[in-house]
């Protein structure tokens, strides 16, 4: 049953690590065959925001210092994101216009 329950938290983590990158996509449009955002002259290019359902609030709660290293864990993979706010409720989110991802430190 354990083994069940860690396997639905990491299926959580990647759920929110896939919903962060198609979120950061989604704000890019091709420029001279290279990915650039939209609103490039923003600080900020992107607002977003996780609600959780009661199951995942739980997982979380119940995981709560493995999530709270996951959370610190998404600036490597996303190097333009802030943590806004973090429950086990709700991630917010704001991904910055600079970042490994369109090219520019």
């Amino acid at each position: 049953m354990n083994e069940n329950k860690n396997k639905r938290f990491e299926t959580l983590l990647i759920h929110i690590e896939n919903t962060i990158s198609n979120y950061d996509k989604e704000l890019k449009h091709t420029v001279n065959n290279e990915l650039e955002y939209v609103f490039k002259d923003d600080e900020y290019v992107g607002d977003g925001s996780i609600i959780f359902n009661s199951e995942a609030s739980e997982l979380i709660s119940k995981n709560r210092e493995a999530y709270e290293i996951f959370i610190r864990t998404l600036d490597v993979k996303f190097t333009n994101i802030v943590i806004v706010e973090s429950t086990p409720n709700k991630l917010h989110y704001k991904l910055k216009n600079k970042g490994i991802n369109n090219g520019k430190k």
